[in-house]
């Protein structure tokens, strides 16, 4: 993280701390890495620009590992998901007896098959009126 003001660049660091019990919350330390100030001299404002483009590019680097790996994960999880939706679907398909049908009403939530759902999302939402628009000033 890196804040600008007033001529001074400020370059951080964070990093996660070890929960101090099993159910809490991982924390946070920042630490200063770093200050420039940029209207000194030509050679300080160099050092800062410097410093400051290598962190953003390392930033960046690390930034596409993480989502390339999330990506990876989530494709392997699909993957793992339809093997299985595949290999229960074969399995229904031998044990069923009678077809089972749902028919969705047309602008409604509910399934036609299930009487205790009385109301949808949609009829919930309703009773919601959003506020008149602001007339525009001249």
């Amino acid at each position: 993280m890196s804040i600008y003001s007033e001529g001074t660049l400020k370059i951080y660091t964070s990093h996660p701390i070890q929960p101090t019990g099993p159910s809490d919350q991982p924390e946070y330390c920042m630490n200063q890495l770093r200050s420039f100030a940029m209207t000194d001299t030509a050679d300080t404002f160099r050092q800062g620009a410097t410093a400051f483009r290598n962190a953003r590019d390392w930033t960046k680097k690390q930034r596409d590992k993480a989502i390339r790996r999330a990506n990876e994960r989530a494709l392997d999880s699909q993957i793992g998901t339809l093997a299985t939706d595949a290999s229960f679907s074969r399995a229904v398909s031998f044990t069923a007896s009678a077809p089972s049908q749902i028919s969705l009403n047309k602008g409604s939530n509910t399934t036609a098959d299930s009487p205790e759902l009385e109301t949808s999302t949609d009829e919930l939402a309703s009773d919601y009126a959003l506020p008149a628009k602001r007339s525009k000033r001249n």
